[in-house]
């Protein structure tokens, strides 16, 4: 969103493979702790139409599996200046290799981006179970500090619009602050993330650490 706010309408098709030490989402471990590597491709057309997707992998107990995949479909269009309005469905689906089963669940999403900060409200009607109905609202930062050189920011909560299940919390708050350094087609980046609970709840390793660190490596193509 930050990038279709100063960038030129043109069709473009992109990719990146990356591998980072854990993949982390809303203050939690998706990966329990594990290496992750990912393919994620992407299409945006000069219309607004845009759409991505990743396939996700893990190395568990020495075997390969394949952990899951991410995907979204939406429009983006400016609105004013340096602002831009976004929304779509996005669906994630993983594998019996992240919590033990198969989870998945679909998300309505609608936000606003200028350039350095991006907000989104999430809707989701199933979110991990059926019928946990639950928003999820985010507000980002990015900022370019020198050539190349990037730091970016992260606060969101999440809010259980029915009865809340037994094993999360009625409201979950989570952070994450990081920096990314381009080198030509390659990247690297560095962020820390967490929670504001003093517990963590919901279907989520039991070692699972409150905060914690993650490094990656990536190239696009």
């Amino acid at each position: 969103m930050l990038a279709l706010v100063a960038a030129p309408a043109a069709a473009q098709l992109a990719g990146e493979i990356a591998l980072d030490s854990d993949l982390r989402d809303r203050g939690h471990s998706l990966s329990d702790g594990h290496p992750v590597a990912s393919l994620t491709l992407s299409y945006d057309h000069p219309s607004g139409l845009y759409l991505n997707g990743s396939l996700l992998g893990i190395v568990k107990d020495g075997d390969p599996w394949i952990l899951g995949g991410q995907a979204s479909i939406g429009y983006a269009t400016r609105i004013a200046p340096g602002l831009s309005l976004d929304g779509g469905i996005a669906r994630s689906q993983f594998s019996s290799a992240y919590i033990g089963r198969p989870v998945h669940y679909s998300e309505l999403y609608v936000g606003l981006a200028s350039r350095i900060f991006s907000g989104r409200v999430y809707y989701s009607p199933d979110y991990y179970r059926s019928g946990n109905s639950v928003l999820y609202g985010e507000i980002e930062a990015a900022r370019d500090i020198a050539r190349n050189w990037q730091v970016n920011a992260h606060l969101g909560t999440l809010v259980y619009l029915g009865e809340t299940p037994v094993y999360f919390r009625d409201q979950q708050v989570d952070w994450r602050v990081g920096t990314a350094r381009r080198f030509g087609s390659y990247g690297v980046h560095f962020d820390v993330s967490g929670t504001f609970t003093g517990q963590l709840a919901g279907p989520y390793s039991a070692n699972e650490k409150k905060t914690a660190v993650v490094v990656g490596i990536s190239r696009a193509f």
